[in-house]
């Protein structure tokens, strides 16, 4: 098996990981909070299992994409939309870019964007009242939870 630094900064090293260790993934989401860490409820693993379950009616590709959509923010953390460089935002889309070929799914990104920014748009007018359905569960449960949604899409894709 792979051994792997103690510290990710590598784009093809951050990637195979990502598909090789959803574990890995969720536990790295749990510690990131959302809106630069200033939520005082989500994370980026909890607003990541959120926009799944808004694409619950859409194929597995897309499911596994909400999952991993913002897997990036492992290397760039969670920055709020006003203060995203344009260097960032292509850093992001050539992770992405690069998770979706290994993970061998192809995705319409309006689909997921679409999900992405209504969550995104709940939680920041709903600012200290919004609780959604996963972040009244503890973090092992997210990442337990993550972990089966992840495998489980990945199923459907062999």
């Amino acid at each position: 098996m792979r051994k792997w630094s103690n510290y990710i900064s590598d784009p093809e090293e951050w990637s195979d990981r990502c598909v090789e260790d959803p574990q890995w993934v969720a536990e790295c989401l749990s510690r990131i909070g959302r809106f630069g860490g200033q939520h005082p409820t989500a994370s980026v693993l909890a607003h990541s299992l959120e926009v799944f379950e808004r694409l619950l009616d859409e194929p597995p590709q897309v499911q596994l994409w909400g999952l991993y959509h913002d897997a990036h923010e492992i290397l760039t953390s969670d920055v709020p939309r006003p203060f995203k460089t344009a260097d960032m935002c292509r850093f992001q889309i050539f992770c992405d870019a690069l998770l979706q070929e290994k993970l061998g799914i192809l995705v319409i990104e309006a689909v997921v964007e679409i999900a992405d920014t209504a969550q995104g748009d709940l939680e920041h007018d709903l600012w200290n009242q919004y609780f959604g359905i996963w972040t009244d569960f503890d973090v092992d449960k997210q990442v337990i939870a993550f972990v089966e949604r992840v495998n489980l899409m990945k199923g459907f894709l062999r």
